[in-house]
């Protein structure tokens, strides 16, 4: 795993798809090593997919988080963290990155999903608007 590659030794990251699968707990451990491995002048880019994965919605956002995190929707396998564009680009600053969202793919309206989100998946307006961006990121000085 990561554990294993040394401080500085990788230029490039680039992740497809897999952000928003990491559960939220598990998110700042693995910036914080890819902000270890990743050379002083290294990049990262990464495609995140912010709508719900069954319905291109946002469905996924009914649920509490409790029953989100259960086991029954991680055997299901759709299992996303439900971060918007600003608390994903607010963790990788928080991890020690600068980030530069140079592509987003913005719905013109809210795309299907519940009126009111439950509380749990409350997240900035904005957010909810944006279905997939890339992040550029890299080492802040």
């Amino acid at each position: 795993m990561l554990a294993a590659i040394p401080d500085g030794a990788v230029d490039l990251v680039v992740s497809e798809a897999v952000l928003e699968h990491v559960r939220r707990s598990d998110l700042a451990p693995l910036l914080a090593q890819l902000r270890r491995v990743t050379a002083p002048d290294g990049v990262g880019i990464h495609r995140i997919d912010f709508q719900d994965h069954l319905g291109g919605g946002l469905q996924h956002l009914r649920f509490s988080d409790s029953f989100w995190a259960s086991a029954l929707v991680g055997k299901a396998g759709i299992y996303v963290n439900r971060l918007g564009l600003s608390a994903m680009v607010g963790r990788f600053r928080h991890a020690g990155f600068t980030v530069e969202v140079p592509e987003a793919v913005v719905w013109p309206r809210r795309p299907k999903g519940p009126h009111r989100p439950h509380p749990d998946a409350m997240r900035p307006l904005a957010d909810d608007l944006v279905a997939r961006a890339v992040l550029e990121v890299r080492m802040r000085r």
